[in-house]
């Protein structure tokens, strides 16, 4: 089995200044396609501050820049609801488990395309360590 090098890294959110480089991502992705996304992506939101949210961040090797980033949401961590649960019930089966949600998925405009690939991937793992 080869190596293989990647022109970015990947690693959690650790700061707010690492959180607002996230959100930068989101307002340029967004933004590029709709406009009225840019201002409301590029601050964080109350999900982003939970202590169950765990937000992701790409940033290129060669320049430092932000590129892709991605949130979890679990209910592992201490909540009990998704997001997305306020809007459609889960099945009553599937409460009894850890869910997850991932949300805010975005890279900048001529990023490497293996950003959203990675991501996913770390959104698995991550998800398959914390037991969502």
């Amino acid at each position: 089995m080869s190596d293989e090098f990647l022109s970015f890294t990947l690693r959690p959110v650790e700061t707010h200044h690492d959180l607002l480089m996230a959100c930068s991502v989101r307002a340029q992705a967004y933004g590029r396609k709709d406009p009225a996304y840019r201002e409301t992506m590029s601050v964080p939101d109350a999900v982003d501050a939970s202590p169950w949210t765990a937000v992701f961040l790409c940033e290129d090797k060669a320049t430092g820049e932000p590129i892709g980033t991605m949130r979890v949401q679990s209910t592992t961590r201490g909540s009990s609801k998704l997001e997305i649960e306020k809007y459609v019930e889960p099945p009553p089966e599937l409460t009894l488990f850890g869910r997850a949600e991932i949300t805010r998925l975005a890279a900048v405009h001529g990023a490497d395309p293996f950003v959203r690939l990675a991501l996913w991937k770390a959104a698995y793992l991550y998800c398959m360590a914390i037991q969502a």
